[in-house]
């Protein structure tokens, strides 16, 4: 029995056999329905351009449509022509490229002619571009130079030989996707393009003690050619510190002619851009009283040179302008924005130039400092909770601003035990001063971010420092209230001015309080006072544990401040009701209580120094009093007041009794004057 013909593809060649069984080949994979048998390739160089011929035979191994990929990715195909035409067959365009569709079996030669471009590289040029996949692929292409070098790796697989004026390169490629041939070429030689600059440069001088700073903003503006350095001459005196700028290699100063030129060198040349030079550095030694002459940089190598100079100084030296040769005195707005941006400070003069040299001369005036305040508490708030044995606790926070200063020093009352400290939300460690007053650390008032880094409000404004919170809680052991007397008490004292204080009295319920005496004010203080709408927010948004009482009350009040920030109608509508302060619970505070008399024994045996404190909650127990204070300088708060202890079920009886005389009284009189 005859065994049939079975087709297998080894490698890409198609081979045929009928001396095995058919169950001796086990086919995995599917059968690709055409192979490319063999690819020649046939080209030369002509100019930029290289022409090229592809002859391909093509063997369909079954019958039904098949669509065969022609694709010269790189090339450009100019003709495709069927050299053997079976009918059934044809070229069709597909997404850009080129099919042959054929209905039968059989083998197709095809030729496709098509162009590329000459490719270079660095001292190579070359032709590359995909081709279709065959089972064997040749290259013949002509070059026309006498002396061809090919690159290493081409040199493997690539034969040249002489042919006319060039060189025939002839290359087996096999079962290949691509063709890339490079050979080596002689350098082009380039046309030197002279350069053609064009500078400008924005001079920022901020006058401190002592010295100047100097900023200098150096834009070069390149339309013709190419440039690998940058010159600058420096003016007399200056220290230079720092050159920024993208793509600098090295910064260097020389000496030329007995000027420093500041020397830059860039990584790579810099074409038809605009390229920004930064220079920082410091004019030293400058006179207390006197005329200054304003720094000059001069650009070399540029065409054509403008500029500007703006001046600026510290709070107490003022600064006046002299005498401007090849200079204009302009109004500071026409200063450009980028060089305003620089400081932080405002610009007092400006000047600008259009060549070399200028002199541009100010006066000196520096002005002795008037002393200020270092530190201030815009706003005290202190509570007090008074048990009817007589045992006091008193919270007192104040809104502080500081600029330098590196302690509080507290004055406590008379037998007061300090138990907490709190500055800016940390729990800080009081020491010892004179006097056995407490110094308190502080922080400074900074000028940062508006935000944290938990969105909440830091910094009142752009300029304006930040007020902290500082939290001083503190008892006194006192003797239990008599039945009637008079009632005695003092605050802490501060050595820096308060702006206004507000003190609320939690008093024992058992006992009524009159006649509030002392360097007080009976009555809150609407937290209008502050002229700064800024400082409510930072209030509002802080933790005063006396004036605000809850998250949630928190969270209205300081709505209602920022509102007050932007409508200053409101502003006097801010004022919190005292009595609306829920109550803590009084657990640990009723605990202490139940001592009668030995808290200060209690206490004194809990204490430990050299540990941080405690943050404190106070309970509200009792019936609440307010009093205030505008403008404390360091002198304590004092309060006055007649208390009398009475049951309250006589309260009643005493109104009664009070009623019934004077109705009597009234019967009496009436009587009298009728008898008369």
């Amino acid at each position: 029995m005859k065994r049939p013909l079975i087709w297998v593809v080894l490698g890409g060649m198609l081979v045929g056999t009928s001396g095995l069984a058919q169950a001796d080949v086990m086919l995995t994979e599917p059968v690709q329905a055409y192979v490319i048998e063999q690819a020649n390739y046939t080209g030369s160089l002509d100019g930029e351009i290289a022409r090229l011929t592809a002859e391909y035979v093509i063997q369909v191994l079954r019958n039904g449509w098949t669509e065969i990929p022609l694709s010269l990715a790189g090339a450009t195909v100019t003709e495709i022509k069927l050299l053997t035409k079976p009918a059934g067959s044809a070229i069709l365009p597909r997404g850009g490229e080129y099919v042959l569709a054929v209905q039968r079996a059989g083998s197709y030669r095809i030729r496709v002619t098509c162009t590329a471009p000459l490719l270079r590289e660095s001292n190579f040029e070359g032709i590359a571009f995909t081709i279709p996949q065959a089972t064997f692929s040749k290259l013949v292409f002509d070059v026309p130079k006498q002396a061809v070098e090919l690159r290493p790796q081409d040199r493997l697989y690539i034969t040249t030989t002489p042919a006319g004026k060039g060189v025939k390169l002839t290359a087996a490629l096999g079962p290949a996707q691509r063709i890339d041939v490079r050979w080596l070429t002689k350098a082009v030689t380039t046309v030197k393009v002279e350069p053609l600059i064009y500078g400008e440069a924005g001079v920022l001088v901020n006058f401190e003690e002592e010295l100047a700073k100097v900023l200098a903003l150096i834009d070069y503006r390149i339309s013709q050619g190419e440039m690998t350095q940058a010159e600058i001459a420096l003016p007399n005196g200056l220290n230079l510190l720092n050159v920024r700028g993208a793509s600098i290699e090295e910064w260097i100063t020389v000496d030329q002619d007995g000027t420093k030129v500041l020397r830059v060198k860039f990584r790579s040349p810099l074409k038809e851009m605009t390229y920004r030079l930064m220079v920082e550095g410091e004019v030293p030694q400058l006179p207390r009283e006197g005329t200054v002459t304003l720094p000059e940089f001069t650009l070399r190598g540029v065409k054509q040179e403008r500029g500007y100079v703006a001046v600026a100084s510290v709070g107490n030296i003022e600064v006046a302008p002299g005498e401007a040769a090849s200079a204009t005195r302009i109004d500071v707005k026409e200063v450009p924005e980028e060089l305003r941006a620089s400081t932080s400070r405002p610009i007092l003069l400006g000047f600008r130039y259009y060549q070399h040299p200028f002199a541009i001369a100010v006066g000196l005036s520096r002005h002795e400092d008037s002393p200020v305040l270092a530190a201030i508490a815009e706003l005290g708030d202190l509570t007090t909770i008074m048990a009817k044995q007589g045992a006091l606790v008193t919270r007192a926070v104040y809104l502080v601003k500081n600029n330098k200063k590196q302690f509080l020093t507290v004055t406590l009352p008379k037998q007061a035990t300090l138990w907490s400290a709190i500055v800016d939300g940390t729990s800080v460690k009081p020491g010892k001063g004179d006097n056995e007053r407490l110094l308190v650390p502080l922080v400074q008032s900074d000028r940062g971010e508006p935000f944290d880094s938990h969105g909440s409000l830091r910094v009142l404004s752009g300029v304006e420092a930040r007020a902290f919170l500082v939290e001083l809680v503190y008892f006194q052991a006192k003797p239990k209230l008599p039945a009637l007397g008079t009632f005695n008490l003092e605050g802490v004292a501060l050595d820096m001015p308060v702006s206004a204080t507000n003190w609320t009295l939690y008093l024992p319920k058992e006992y009524q309080f009159f006649r509030f005496r002392g360097n007080i004010d009976t009555g809150s203080l609407a937290y209008a006072f502050v002229d700064e709408p800024r400082m409510m927010v930072a209030y509002a948004t802080s933790s005063m544990p006396g004036a605000l009482g809850g998250a949630e009350r928190r969270s209205h009040f300081s709505q209602r401040a920022m509102n007050a920030a932007t409508e200053p109608q409101e502003y006097d509508k801010l004022e919190m009701n005292r009595e609306d302060v829920p109550a803590s619970q009084p657990g640990v505070y009723a605990e202490l209580e139940a001592k009668d008399g030995r808290l200060s024994d209690v206490i004194a045996k809990m204490e430990e120094s050299g540990i941080l404190p405690l943050k404190i909650h106070l309970p509200r127990a009792g019936r609440s009093y307010h009093v205030s204070r505008l403008m404390t300088a360091t002198e304590p708060l004092t309060v006055r007041a007649l208390f009398v202890g009475v049951p309250q079920v006589v309260w009643p009886v005493g109104w009664i009794g009070l009623v019934l005389m004077a109705t009597g009284a009234v019967r009496f009189t009436i009587h009298r004057q009728l008898r008369t």
